[in-house]
């Protein structure tokens, strides 16, 4: 289990990035050239995609503790296919809104995966016999799991008296003030 803290302004967006930053080749040469001179092959160009999950969190204070929740969530991981070279990005994306009051929970996105990789290993020729082929190589199945849960809980975090913002009260004469906390 996982735990993360971010702090955030009061209407002002914060983003947190758990993952990776996954480098895609999107333009390139292939081929080959012909001919005796020189070719110039332009170098590939490359974006870094962000994988994993990436939450953006506007949070709103409102009167009496209560805190109201812009939320943008995505999940991206690398998919199952790579046509072209260039791998498939899966992703899932939640936005939405949620009021809590200081130190209430809210499960706002629930994601479970799983993932079936079968592998076969033997000796070459004798393993693709029809009938006898079993005996010649280990067939492997691996099945993974995951399950993602988002939990957030905002606690509203206030200046402590000495830091907060002071009023002048004016008592008796106006060249000696008092000042309340």
């Amino acid at each position: 289990m996982l735990q993360y803290q971010v702090v955030a302004l009061d209407g002002q967006a914060t983003t947190l990035h758990v993952g990776d930053r996954y480098p895609i080749i999107t333009n390139g040469y292939y081929g080959h050239a012909t001919g005796t001179g020189q070719v110039f092959a332009p170098p590939p160009t490359i974006n870094f995609e962000d994988l994993g999950l990436v939450l953006k969190v506007t949070p709103s204070v409102h009167e009496q503790g209560g805190v109201t929740l812009d939320l943008d969530a995505e999940f991206k991981v690398l998919g199952t296919g790579s046509p072209n070279g260039i791998p498939v990005i899966s992703s899932r994306k939640f936005t939405g809104k949620v009021r809590l009051n200081s130190g209430e929970w809210a499960v706002i996105a629930g994601l479970a995966g799983t993932n079936y990789t079968a592998s076969y290993t033997g000796i070459a020729g004798l393993s693709s016999i029809p009938l006898l082929g079993h005996l010649f190589r280990q067939n492997t199945v691996q099945k993974d799991s995951t399950e993602t849960l988002i939990l957030l809980k905002p606690r509203i975090v206030t200046l402590p008296p000495w830091e907060s913002v002071t009023q002048t009260i004016w008592v008796g004469t106006e060249t000696k003030p008092i000042t309340m906390y």
